[in-house]
């Protein structure tokens, strides 16, 4: 996967150079945004945040599975004298708390991932503008991310699109077709 990022940006890096030879001399940044997040003063904020509402439910969790080891514990020790009724009932109730807990796991990973979205995405918003501002005050055409391996700014005046639509004879921009 790794090796797949490094081609994709040599591939990257070769267009954008030889598409831009004829326009201007390319200027390709690179920055590591998971590095600069971490190093944002608001990050230690987020950190707490997140940590916390990780404890909460870490505890919500650990009282789960400390009610299905109860729960567990009480069926194998009274096996032999439950009535088939009742094992068949405390079976249910170990199965369904049992689906209850994988149920809460997934939603709590996924409270958690949405809680560092809405968290981080001022600071991803705030270095973005500062990408960019970057990148034209000091000339550069391309800046590449080089924790995702994607492109963060480009200079649209670098774009051979226009190139590209008038050597296959395209006049016009095609508008998708409604379904």
């Amino acid at each position: 996967m790794k090796s797949l990022k490094i081609i994709l940006m040599l591939v990257l890096f070769a267009f954008t150079l030889s598409s831009n030879a004829q326009n201007k001399a390319s200027k390709i940044g690179t920055i590591d945004s998971q590095e600069l997040i971490n190093m944002m003063p608001e990050y230690d904020s987020i950190q707490t945040v997140y940590e916390r509402e990780y404890r909460e439910m870490e505890q919500a969790g650990q009282q789960m599975y400390a009610d299905l080891q109860r729960l567990q514990d009480y069926y194998v020790k009274n096996v032999d004298s439950l009535t088939p009724f009742m094992k068949s009932m405390k079976k249910q109730e170990i199965e369904d708390l049992s689906a209850r807990i994988q149920t809460f796991e997934q939603n709590a990973q996924q409270q958690l991932q949405q809680t560092i979205q809405r968290l981080q995405q001022p600071i991803i918003d705030k270095i973005k503008k500062a990408i960019e501002d970057v990148a034209k005050e000091n000339g550069y055409t391309h800046v590449i991310d080089i924790a995702s391996g994607s492109l963060l700014y480009y200079d649209p005046s670098s774009s051979m699109m226009e190139l590209v639509k008038k050597k296959l004879g395209i006049t016009a921009p095609t508008a998708p077709k409604a379904e």
